[in-house]
């Protein structure tokens, strides 16, 4: 847009008549201002439209003549200029003046800008200096060190410098460059530094001699260069240390030695030394090490630190080269280390063999032993150690020294080895000692039901005890008198399943008649002791259900006439009775396969059947959203089932006929054969090791159950009700409710 302006002005200009193009310029303007000015030689000082006097000084006398050319910022405004007094004279935009005349020693140019509206005017001046050719004097002289106060009219000067000054240079500069000069006697160059003149300490002299470019005359200036004596201070002034570490005690300069502390977390530290001396020279060294040098001020490189003490020291060597400090400082790493690096025993073998890495051990003694020592030694820096023996106190032990020694009891010791590492951290080392217990006697013996005779004596290992008809299982409470000692316990000659000391036995079951009862005490040392007891259980008489005729096709296991795989299981008695009453039966291939999981129908069909309930089902028939996975043969005994309450189905509506029922489901069912209450929103604890999971509908039923011995665990107190239920624990479940019926009527 701009440019289209211009342009625009520019053809309007030149279309204009020239008496009003005229006129246009004629408007003018009241500046004068210098855009800027070109002298053979430069002017100090730098150009500036604030000032008008300035000064120019010409190198040398031979140069007879100058010029200069100017131009103002306003490009109409008239430059004049005048030399010396002479007449004023005209000079155009940036037009040189060619060359002007000089006389020696000082020139005076005049130059006059007037505005070009005429109403300004202004009166620049420049003083040109042009030397004599009879001057001798300088205009400057400097050294390379230290400082002079240069007086033209002065001849004399003293400078001083510090010892680490070797040389300095010189450099004069003339007022007449025509001239001539030396230095130290060597001639030199006018404004350029003379090579480098050696120093000794004390004073040495210099001479800067000049000469006139006529040689009329001379001038002799002296230097004289007072260089110090070397410093023998070879102390810092300061040293401070990285990271949150702290000297003690507080640095001074003339405290050569110093303790820091710092956490095991911080693997390295920097030093940071100050000489009192600026050329003095400082090197560090750490643990030994060779010596790296620094500079004053300077942090060193991160020095590494090991557990313990470390060693750094640091060299100040004063400038003389020959008085030397050497300030130390011991920094002491804490250690976090609780680990040992050694452990013995007195008697027996660690087990496995010692690793600092491994916490846990075990080892065996002789039964005869009644203590042992051991022998730790711990791997950190200052770590404490202590031990204690079978939840005892803790009690201090010396470093790489043998405990007291530590008493051991017949079975299983716990020894606990405690490292407490300097910064408190802990790490315990653990060794299991087994001294064998010959001991395989019980001290106390109780059954669930009926009573021990004669009474219990833990030397007397054969016992007997009856119970009524209705106790279809019993558990026995074993309590070894050797608390590491081992006990089992069998029933008719069924396999051995463990038991913990002074805890109830799993349910023991029981045939009518004679039941013998195993309790196995194994001792540490592996001695063994049978307990027995023999216990009676009462007949009960029994009337089958009278048949009632029916028109279904039996499906599933048909009756042999005996069974090949019960023999020695813990439900064979029962089992047999089932089968007398008719209301189980085995497999064609003369099983009968006890440990088979039970499915929902099959259960169903087996209690209704051992119930009695026959005949079609009165009422209408239930309907579950999986009915055609019923079997034929099992349709109308669950809707006997159903019609009597033993069953609703599940809350999505289906029943899963053919899905295993589950041991929590087998306790719900066998409450309501017997006329149990639900106990609605009640959920108590059922004592079972894992009650959380049991269902909380269910938890009444098997807490009943629990109570009235028709349900216990199957070891370690726990009930495992999400475990299918198998054909034994169902004939067993089904005897009980019909014993129990029985009884009741």
């Amino acid at each position: 847009m701009l440019r289209k302006i211009g342009l625009i002005l520019l053809v309007v200009s030149i279309l204009l008549p020239a008496s009003l193009s005229h006129y246009v310029r004629a408007a003018g303007s009241n500046n004068v201002d210098v855009d800027r000015v070109e002298f053979t030689y430069p002017h100090t000082p730098s150009l500036s439209n604030t000032i008008n006097d300035y000064d120019v000084y010409i190198p040398r006398s031979s140069i007879l003549t100058y010029y200069f050319a100017i131009k103002t910022v306003d490009e109409n405004a008239t430059i004049q200029y005048q030399m010396n007094g002479d007449s004023w004279k005209n000079l155009g935009q940036w037009t040189s003046t060619g060359h002007l005349p000089l006389n020696p020693a000082n020139n005076l140019v005049e130059i006059k800008i007037t505005s070009s509206d005429g109403t300004v005017t202004r009166l620049i001046n420049f003083h040109v200096h042009r030397p004599l050719a009879n001057v001798a004097a300088l205009k400057k002289l400097e050294t390379s060190a230290g400082t002079i106060a240069f007086d033209a009219n002065t001849l004399n000067y003293t400078v001083y410098v510090p010892y680490s000054t070797v040389s300095t240079m010189v450099t004069p500069t003339l007022n007449d460059a025509d001239g001539s000069l030396s230095i130290n006697g060597i001639g030199g160059a006018d404004g350029e530094a003379s090579s480098a003149i050696p120093l000794g300490v004390g004073s040495t002299a210099i001479p800067v001699e000049t000469i006139s470019a006529d040689g009329s005359q001379t001038r002799k200036y002296t230097i004289e260069v007072i260089r110090a004596e070397p410093s023998t201070n070879a102390t810092l002034e300061q040293l401070s240390l990285s990271g949150s570490a702290l000297l003690q005690p507080d640095f001074a300069s003339g405290r050569f030695s110093y303790e820091a502390v710092v956490a095991n977390s911080q693997d390295s530290i920097m030093v940071t030394p100050t000489a009192s001396e600026a050329n003095a020279l400082i090197a560090y060294s750490a643990n030994g090490g060779t010596y790296t040098s620094i500079f004053s001020g300077s942090a060193s490189a991160p020095l590494p630190l090991e557990a313990g003490l470390n060693t750094i020291a640091i060299r100040v060597t004063a400038e003389d080269r020959a008085t030397v400090n050497q300030y130390v400082l011991t920094v002491y790493r804490q250690s976090n280390d609780a680990n040992l690096s050694s452990l013995s025993l007195s008697s027996g073998t660690l087990s496995p063999l010692f690793d600092a890495g491994i916490y846990s051990y075990s080892a065996e003694v002789g039964s005869n032993q009644s203590a042992i020592t051991l022998t730790p030694s711990a791997a950190g820096t200052n770590a404490s150690i202590a031990v204690s023996v079978n939840g005892g106190s803790y009690q201090s032990l010396t470093n790489g020294s043998a405990s007291a020694p530590l008493p051991l009891e017949a079975g299983l010791n716990t020894i606990a080895i405690r490292v407490t590492a300097e910064e408190g951290n802990e790490q315990i080392y653990t060794v299991q000692v087994l001294r064998p217990s010959h001991n395989a006697t019980l001290s106390d013996l109780s059954l669930s039901a009926g009573t021990l005779t004669p009474l219990f004596h833990p030397e007397t290992v054969n016992y007997e005890a009856s119970v009524g008809y209705s106790v279809y299982a019993i558990t026995v409470k074993p309590v070894a008198a050797e608390s590491h000692a081992l006990v089992s316990v069998s029933v008719n000659d069924s396999t051995y399943v463990p038991v913990a000391s002074a805890s109830d036995s799993v349910d023991l079951l029981l045939s009518q008649g004679n039941n013998d009862i195993h309790i196995k005490v194994v001792s540490q040392s592996g001695e063994e002791l049978l307990y027995t007891i023999r216990v009676n259980r009462a007949f009960v008489p029994y009337t089958p259900p009278s048949p009632t005729p029916t028109t279904e096709t039996p499906v599933g296991p048909v009756k042999p006439i005996s069974f090949n795989d019960i023999s020695g299981s813990w439900a064979e008695s029962i089992i047999q009775s089932a089968v007398q009453q008719g209301w189980i039966s085995g497999y064609p291939d003369g099983t009968f396969r006890p440990n088979e999981k039970v499915s929902r129908q099959d259960f169903i069909v087996m209690l209704v059947k051992a119930l009695g309930w026959s005949g079609p089902a009165q009422g209408s028939e239930p309907s579950f959203s999986d009915g055609e996975q019923i079997a034929p043969y099992a349709a109308n005994a669950i809707a006997l089932g159903y019609q009597h309450g033993l069953f609703i189905g599940y809350p999505d509506g289906s029943l899963q006929p053919k899905g295993g029922i589950n041991r929590q489901e087998l306790a719900v069912i066998a409450m309501r054969a017997l006329g149990e209450p639900e106990g609605g929103a009640l959920a108590p604890e059922t004592g079972f090791a894992d009650d959380r999971l049991i269902s909380n509908w269910a938890k009444y039923a098997v807490k009943t159950a629990k109570d009235r011995g028709i349900l216990k665990g199957r070891g370690k107190n726990l009930f495992v009700p999400a475990e299918s239920a198998t054909r034994a624990e169902v004939v067993a479940i089904i005897q009980y409710i019909l014993d129990d019926l029985a009884a009741s009527k």
